[in-house]
């Protein structure tokens, strides 16, 4: 089962890898087990998506995806400024 929760949370990454993350008052160290990327409407600068995902592993073995969503800004170049992480779901 999937529970979805699209909730802000703070994350510690190392060479653009999730190392751990805190939602909800609670720190979870996570190993990176899969990963993969969805970029939109680039040329529709209001409508555009560009957002890395990864499925993550607790050392109890509890399952989330989080991704890392880049902050879309110019018209033509879509120049990056700044990211902010989500927890999108967690797994049962």
């Amino acid at each position: 089962m999937v529970r979805r929760y699209s909730e802000s949370i703070t994350v510690l990454a190392q060479q653009g890898l999730p190392t751990s993350f805190v939602w909800r008052s609670v720190t979870y160290q996570v190993r990176v087990i899969g990963s993969w990327r969805l970029a939109t409407r680039w040329w529709e600068m209001r409508h555009a998506v560009d957002r890395t995902y990864f499925r993550v592993e607790t050392p109890d073995h509890q399952i989330f995806e989080l991704y890392c969503e880049a902050a879309l800004t110019g018209k033509v170049q879509g120049q990056t400024q700044g990211e902010r992480w989500m927890l999108d779901a967690c797994l049962d």
